[in-house]
């Protein structure tokens, strides 16, 4: 992972899904969690396995039980672990 947000940023502006997710990631721990959605989003509409799951998970410490439950089944269905053991609890 890419310490440098300036760089993650300019690489997840570009449509990298993985610097999208890396700085999600970033922000969530930084407590910004509106911006780390809106990466997880970019990361999770082009496929990133991680990006689907955190966001998933995001939504359900946000609250929005049916948006969690939405994107951890997509995580689910594509064999992630974690996001069928949530999902369970949901």
């Amino acid at each position: 992972m890419f310490e440098d947000k300036d760089t993650l940023q300019r690489l997840a502006e570009s449509g990298n899904p993985l610097a999208a997710f890396n700085l999600g990631k970033m922000l969530e721990e930084e407590g910004n969690l509106e911006e780390a959605k809106n990466w997880y989003v970019l990361a999770a509409e082009k496929g990133h396995l991680g990006g689907i799951f955190r966001l998933g998970k995001l939504y359900s410490k946000l609250g929005d039980k049916e948006n969690a439950k939405i994107w951890l089944s997509k995580a689910a269905e594509k064999g992630h672990k974690q996001a069928q053991e949530m999902l369970k609890s949901l």
